[in-house]
């Protein structure tokens, strides 16, 4: 609810209710005026520092994906080349095990 909004209402009830019954309640009434404008001036800075943070996220998203356009992604691909040749087992053939003499060769 906006300020007009709330002025128009709480003048309505003053007029209802006239000028000897509005002492009654004028310092609650007064309350709700205040403690409104109290949360409409938070409001408004809490959405002046979402936009803010929405302006910071979107610039470092943009930084953030020039960066990682500029790492080469080659790189990637010779790590796994050598995982994959590292994986891959070994074939031995006999004269690899065994020396001249027939024993297991010590390595």
């Amino acid at each position: 609810m906006d300020s007009k909004r709330l002025d128009d209402i709480t003048n309505s009830i003053k007029e209802k209710l006239g000028d000897e019954n509005i002492a009654l309640i004028s310092d609650d009434l007064g309350d709700l005026l205040s403690e409104n404008s109290n949360t409409i001036s938070t409001l408004n800075d809490l959405n002046k520092k979402i936009n803010d943070m929405q302006e910071k996220n979107e610039m470092l998203v943009k930084a953030n994906s020039r960066l990682l356009s500029q790492i080469p992604m080659e790189v990637e691909d010779a790590k796994e080349q050598e995982k994959e040749e590292s994986s891959k087992s070994k074939e031995f053939t006999l004269m690899d095990l065994f020396d001249d003499k027939g024993h297991f060769k010590k390595r």
